[in-house]
């Protein structure tokens, strides 16, 4: 066997070089009189025997990681069609219910959607060039914006394992407002804690820094909890969908009441569950003492209703990648602030998606299989990508993209197809099954005929698990309507009856 020794014997120290062999570690060293048996070995310490088909596994693993695009974000990356926020950006209108969807964490969104962005700066490079110098140097900006935003966030995150690390985190944060240069950017997480968590985005960004004017100007994006109340919303876009503004920007804030402690203490407050955590403590409350007067004036003297530009509609979100959606519309306000005009930031947000897809390609070739339910994920980016191509388009209105950018995702995508069409697809192992209503138990499906004439209707060969969403909740008991009950009973049946059927 591989373990077992010579019977003339062997030398344990020793070797005819000496340069060969200038030192030795030993770990472990195990000597028995007879060889053992496959059993025998399982139930010994057989881990701490060097092993060489383990050794290759682990570095054919490592290899393997190491080559995915998200390596430097993960020590085990997943694929990016696996990664939380590329289903963010492709399947909000698809996975609501599937158990994908739910209030996304903000500091793994921003550390994807910024690591993207760098991928984009460097293989795009042209493509953003063609946009302008200002733009290119604007989505620098936005970049160096995003990256230090990450930090805070990851820093936030961790704050709110105990109190302790949070009281550390809010010392630091009040030091880094301090020291921000003028028209320095910085985005602030947040977040209304009701039942679960719905976070939210401050923008900071220093316009001002005199001893006569020392002001910021506040933005505030949030696709969440409040929207509907307190964001415009309008149904006229084409097709009629809701739109609703997730922006509000608010300009002349003064640096004072940026470092008021006690706002802040308000603010970080909300991130605790409560049922008294209502929107309206973040806009009725905490707004107007920042701003110092009602948020309806001051919506309406910075114009937060009518600048199409700064507070764009956007499509409502159907699946709650709250997290996801903040960061997506905090960068698209930055390249507005930055004087991006909204054909470029269109453009650059194509640049962006088309960058998901090349990734995916990356992944594609990295893979030796792919399961069925994530043929439909990889799927999904293709579709949405070529819709932006091709929505909102009339035969009066000017191309949106030119011929190269559309060429170059034509290429992206048959490279992806040809790609999927030379990997083996793992179809769901999981064994269909007839009715038979002859015999309780269900018998493994093998003949057509064996199944009921109305069960073409119900049968879905595909996996449905996790589609189903949130269970209903049912009542334990139905409530009496007293509007039914008999003006009278006269026997002790017809009381029972009156409340039980009423």
């Amino acid at each position: 066997g591989r373990f077992s020794m010579p019977d003339l014997g062997f030398i344990l120290f020793g070797s005819q070089d000496p340069e060969a062999m200038p030192g030795i570690s030993l770990r472990y060293v195990r000597l028995d009189r007879s060889f053992l048996s496959d059993s025998e070995v399982r139930q010994t310490q057989v881990m701490s025997v060097y092993s060489q088909w383990q050794h290759e596994a682990t570095k054919s693993s490592e290899t393997f990681f190491a080559q995915l695009s998200l390596k430097p974000l993960y020590k085990r990356p997943p694929a990016v069609w696996q990664e939380l926020a590329y289903v963010c950006e492709f399947g909000d209108a698809s996975v609501e219910g599937t158990g994908l969807d739910g209030a996304t964490a903000v500091f793994p969104a921003m550390r994807v959607f910024t690591h993207v962005v760098e991928r984009m700066m460097v293989e795009q490079q042209g493509a953003v060039q063609m946009e302008g110098i200002e733009a290119a140097d604007a989505v620098k900006k936005s970049l160096t914006v995003l990256q230090r935003s990450t930090e805070l966030a990851r820093q936030f995150q961790l704050a709110q394992k105990n109190p302790n690390q949070f009281l550390a985190f809010i010392r630091k944060f009040r030091k880094r407002i301090e020291a921000m240069e003028l028209e320095e950017m910085l985005l602030v997480p947040g977040c209304i804690a009701i039942q679960q968590q719905s976070p939210f985005l401050l923008l900071l960004h220093r316009t001002n820094a005199t001893d006569e004017c020392n002001d910021f100007t506040v933005g505030l994006i949030n696709p969440g909890y409040g929207i509907k109340q307190y964001h415009m919303t309008s149904a006229t876009s084409a097709p009629p969908k809701i739109q609703s503004r997730m922006v509000m920007v608010f300009r002349g804030v003064q640096r004072e009441k940026l470092l008021d402690d006690a706002w802040w203490m308000m603010f970080w407050r909300l991130l605790y569950p409560s049922r008294i955590n209502t929107p309206d403590k973040l806009y009725d409350d905490l707004l107007p003492i920042l701003l110092d007067k009602p948020l309806e004036a001051a919506m309406n003297e910075n114009n937060c209703h009518t600048d199409d530009i700064l507070c764009p509609l956007r499509t409502n979100e159907r699946s709650a990648l709250t997290g996801y959606r903040c960061v997506r519309e905090a960068w698209v306000l930055i390249l507005n602030i930055l004087a991006v005009s909204p054909t470029s930031t269109q453009q650059l947000y194509f640049c962006y998606q088309q960058q998901w897809l090349k990734l995916l390609l990356h992944d594609l070739h990295c893979v030796q299989e792919i399961d069925e339910s994530d043929l439909k994920l990889v799927r999904l980016s293709m579709t949405q990508t070529a819709h932006v191509c091709t929505k909102k388009m009339k035969p009066t209105d000017k191309p949106r993209f030119t011929d190269d950018q559309l060429s170059n995702l034509e290429r992206t995508i048959s490279g992806i197809e040809e790609r999927l069409k030379k990997l083996p697809v793992q179809a769901y192992r999981g064994v269909q099954r007839a009715l038979n209503l002859e015999d309780k138990k269900l018998m493994p499906l093998k003949e057509k005929n064996q199944r009921h004439p109305n069960f073409e209707r119900f049968l879905r060969l595909e996996d449905i698990s996790g589609l189903v969403g949130a269970r209903t909740k049912y009542p334990d008991f139905v409530p009496v309507d007293f509007l039914l009950v008999p003006e009278q009973a006269k026997t002790f049946a017809e009381c029972v009856d009156a409340i039980r059927w009423a």
